[in-house]
């Protein structure tokens, strides 16, 4: 909720976040500060390398200052026209600028729609995202049809920090190279830095994140609603020639203890759809950080590929630690049953065969059929959903 107060920490006799214990041996004073969190989100509108240039201070030379500035100006000009408050950065990198370091001591992020964004970002680190940043300052959503619009610029490395050899030579050049970009549907690391694609300097126009910086309030996920059903990556990889009963168990073995309950893995079975092992109630799914992925469990088995039903991408295992930017085993085609050559023989070998592999940290088509040619002799992570 936009209007909604979160704790911003503690003052007087207890500082910081964390839980304070007073011992009351004289007066003691401990307030309890709360204030809304910041807003960001990515702005509606693409824009030119020269057309970010051109709000800078010196627009004539193209230089990492300029590059900085105008986007600052360009997120400024997006929130005030769509009447967001607060002052924002850019999401940017430069030689010498983390992107990171450009919201300060900031803390706290909710997209405009109100979904939680991210707590904390503030350092080189790949800090949890809640729900991917692709809401724009009017409150809407990735224009789907529109490839290059899911593609945000940042220039930025994986930890936030600057892609030096793919930022346009520190933008001062926009001919014949590379700058990195993030993408708007993508969870940790991957919403800065998108693995699968750079793109030339000069031959695109990119939307931009914009943070606002104003506040310092610790931005929790609310409680999914009752009856909510779990889903995770295994902790380990799973070696496909030992069955789909293996990969029950191990699947069981990370969540069955956590949370109460038996769970099935997610892979596809020679003789039925992919999800038809798990029992559908039509309730909904979350990670086991409370984020809300799917509406419904049946939209996580769906037989055919229409447009994905991932509201945020799967990128939590059963203790809620973050696998970042990797693959996970599903047996998947396209609109295609059974699945002939993509499941490792019924998950009964671990020779180099091509298997149906999901990207984990896009919450698009992607995170059950990547397109990437993964070989059942590679282990990897399974998607384990509650029974």
């Amino acid at each position: 909720n936009p209007t909604m107060h979160y704790f911003g920490g503690w003052g007087g006799d207890c500082t910081g976040f964390d839980t304070c214990v007073v011992t009351v041996t004289a007066d003691r004073t401990v307030t309890a500060k709360f204030a809304p969190a910041n807003l960001m989100f990515v702005t509606s509108q693409a824009y030119m390398f020269d057309q970010i240039q051109g709000y800078g201070p010196n627009p004539s030379t193209p230089n990492a200052t300029g590059m900085l500035a105008g986007a600052d100006v360009i997120c400024n000009m997006a929130a005030l026209k769509a009447g967001l408050p607060g002052t924002y950065v850019a999401w940017l990198a430069a030689n010498g600028i983390p992107a990171y370091s450009r919201v300060g001591t900031a803390r706290g992020w909710l997209r405009t729609d109100g979904k939680p964004f991210a707590d904390v970002l503030g350092q080189p680190s790949p800090d949890q995202i809640f729900y991917p940043p692709e809401i724009d300052e009017n409150k809407q959503a990735s224009p789907m049809s529109v490839n290059t619009q899911e593609l945000v610029l940042t220039g930025a490395n994986a930890t936030g920090g600057p892609a030096m050899a793919e930022n346009c030579s520190n933008w001062t050049q926009k001919t014949g190279l590379k700058v990195v970009v993030g993408h708007r549907r993508g969870g940790t690391q991957t919403w800065m830095t998108y693995p699968f694609n750079t793109t030339g300097c000069g031959n695109f126009a990119w939307p931009l994140y914009c943070l606002a910086i104003d506040q310092r309030v610790r931005v929790t996920v609310p409680a999914p609603p009752a009856g909510t059903k779990v889903v995770f990556l295994s902790s380990v990889p799973f070696n496909p020639s030992t069955g789909m009963a293996a990969a029950d168990a191990l699947c069981n073995t990370d969540g069955q203890a956590r949370f109460g309950r038996p769970f099935k893995a997610l892979l596809t079975p020679s003789d039925n759809p992919f999800g038809s092992r798990v029992t559908l109630t039509d309730a909904p799914v979350a990670r086991p950080d409370g984020v809300v992925v799917a509406s419904r469990d049946r939209d996580l088995t769906m037989a055919t590929m229409g447009p994905s039903p991932l509201l945020a991408p799967l990128t939590l295992m059963a203790d809620g630690s973050t696998y970042v930017s990797g693959f996970a085993f599903t047996g998947r085609k396209p609109n295609v049953y059974p699945p002939v050559d993509a499941n490792c023989l019924d998950w009964t070998t671990d020779v180099t065969l091509s298997v149906t592999s999901g990207f984990t940290s896009l919450a698009t088509t992607f995170w059950a059929v990547s397109g990437y040619n993964s070989k059942c002799s590679e282990y990897l992570r399974i998607y384990c959903l509650a029974d």
